[in-house]
């Protein structure tokens, strides 16, 4: 009776165990190999492995290759524009240092076009004999022997200009005498000898002609003598 139990049991456990075991015969792979066969991109595309990603990208190799071409030329234009305004900006700056070297400021610089004392200020108080340094903005000096010259011109001094007129009109010829300086050499500072008081010194860029420029290129300042 035991014996006929005992067989019965090991039979059961033999039937539990080939119901959990696969069968290798009806298992099939997860996925089909054959989707992954070797196919090399087309050169220097990145393309997809699957020959149909190779003739689609292949189909867009030209536009895409006259983009790049595109681009490069761009980068190449971008890089000449790059070096035409930093060879535009040297230039400026080295001609701007060859003015102010003459004492003249160049348009590009700090400051509006004209002219101005660079000193005295105005208002300050100098003795009997010193001495005036003229500015300029925009334009450059110029020697009067030298001619007419655009853009180009001379300081002219007027001490105690007449009141309600510190300027010459534009186009008129500035005098030639005691109260009227004129510096037709181009020069950039003048020497002065005033009575005591006050007094007005009004700077007046002309041309070769001492035709003078206008109020646009005028400064005039006050100045105490004292004694």
């Amino acid at each position: 009776m035991w014996t006929g139990f005992g067989v019965s049991v090991v039979a059961l456990i033999g039937l539990t165990a080939c119901a959990f075991v696969p069968s290798h015969a009806s298992a099939k792979p997860s996925h089909d190999v054959s989707a992954f066969a070797f196919n090399p991109p087309f050169p220097g595309t990145g393309l997809r492995s699957t020959s149909t990603g190779i003739r689609q990208d292949a189909a867009t190799y030209p536009q895409r290759k006259s983009t790049a071409l595109k681009m490069s030329e761009q980068v190449g234009e971008d890089a000449k524009n790059f070096r035409r305004a930093f060879l535009g900006k040297v230039g400026t700056a080295a001609m701007g240092a060859a003015l102010m070297s003459k004492g003249v400021t160049p348009a590009n610089a700090i400051g509006p076009k004209g002219v101005f004392f660079k000193s005295p200020k105005d208002g300050a108080d100098v003795p009997r004999k010193f001495t005036a340094e003229f500015g300029l903005n925009g334009y450059a000096l110029s020697p009067a022997s030298e001619g007419l010259k655009s853009g180009t011109g001379h300081h002219h001094v007027i001490i105690d200009s007449a009141r309600g007129e510190p300027f010459v009109l534009k186009g008129v010829a500035i005098p030639m005498d005691a109260t009227h300086k004129h510096y037709g050499k181009a020069q950039t500072s003048g020497e002065f000898e005033l009575e005591p008081g006050k007094h007005t010194l009004t700077l007046q860029l002309g041309n070769a002609y001492h035709e003078s420029y206008g109020p646009e290129f005028e400064k005039t300042i006050t100045v105490n003598v004292v004694d």
